[in-house]
């Protein structure tokens, strides 16, 4: 009896024992991760952190690119960029993914909405290892160096403010021997707002040129343009006039055809003809069609450091100071 009750004793120590080791290999797991869970999160880590380098180069770029006249101009209107175009535009290279694939230049892309009051900016980003966007809001903010800027949130956008407004007493410390330095200038600019364009005009030979205000559209059309005339000669047969002379019958050419003179036959008088014939000659004509749209004028004015570098941006100093 002893014995057996040991047996059962021994059996459930062994069964503890490997409960144990069960749970404390399973501790260690969780304590020390595998190699490949290393490595699969790390690989996560490096495709956030090179597409977030990548995005936020479109969104850049795209800030830089879109001032006054480039974007859209009443509420709800669009202005849309594909990579592919800022590429071309030489805004930025080509953008390679964590594996150094490149990324797709005809789906990922940048596009403003105007807003009511500001623009609302949407960059899709699509490669082979991640594709996602991002929206940021853009406007015209008392903190911003240019035209538009990106907007902050409160407590960035309160620091940007104060850097904004102690930029004259900065500019005071680093040329203290000026005292046009001293004060703040204003500047001004004259922006363009454009309406909706009009109808189509017809389309017309008379060449048309686009610009800011005038959308112009061309076609090619083959058409007849003129003829080319080209001239044949042919000899005619005109049978000769009877006549009795003398009492005798005879064949008269007239000194107008090339065998004039009597014949005692019958006999065809000759004449050399000149025939013209036109053949069409056809080229590519270019044809003319525009809508115009109307422009309105505004001025911006803005109050910066006497050195500020918004006469760069468009901006003219009017020589008013503060």
């Amino acid at each position: 009896m002893y014995e057996e009750r040991h047996s059962i004793f021994s059996v459930k120590k062994v069964i503890l024992a490997i409960l144990i080791i069960v749970l404390i290999f399973f501790v260690l797991m969780w304590l020390f991760p595998t190699k490949g869970y290393l490595n699969n999160n790390e690989e996560s880590t490096s495709v956030t952190k090179v597409f977030s380098e990548n995005i936020n180069l479109m969104k850049e770029a795209a800030i830089s690119y879109y001032t006054d006249e480039r974007l859209p101009q009443n509420t709800g209107d669009k202005e849309k960029m594909t990579l592919a175009d800022m590429i071309d535009k030489h805004l930025v290279t080509e953008l390679v993914d964590s594996n150094n694939e490149i990324c797709n230049n005809d789906k990922s892309y940048v596009e403003v909405t105007k807003e009511e009051n500001e623009y609302l900016m949407k960059i899709n980003l699509s490669c082979n290892d991640k594709a996602d966007y991002i929206n940021t809001h853009m406007g015209s903010y008392t903190y911003c160096v240019g035209d538009i800027c990106e907007k902050k949130n409160k407590l960035v956008e309160s620091e940007e403010a104060k850097e904004v407004n102690n930029e004259v007493s900065t500019d005071n410390t680093n040329n203290s021997t000026s005292t046009s330095n001293s004060s703040t200038c204003e500047y001004v600019k004259t922006i363009a707002t454009y309406g909706n364009y009009g109808s189509w005009s017809g389309w017309t030979k008379t060449k048309v040129t686009a610009s800011n205000t005038r959308n112009v559209e061309t076609k090619v059309v083959r058409e007849q343009t003129g003829t080319n005339r080209k001239t044949y000669t042919t000899e005619a047969r005109y049978a000769a006039t009877k006549q009795t002379i003398n009492g005798k019958t005879v064949y008269v050419c007239s000194s107008e055809y090339n065998n004039p003179g009597r014949y005692s036959s019958a006999v065809a008088c000759k004449k050399t003809l000149k025939v013209y014939k036109d053949t069409p000659i056809y080229s590519d004509v270019t044809y003319y069609r525009y809508q115009d749209r109307s422009v309105n004028y505004q001025t911006v004015t803005k109050w910066a450091s006497c050195n500020s570098n918004l006469v760069n941006q468009g901006y003219k100093k009017t020589g008013n100071s503060r």
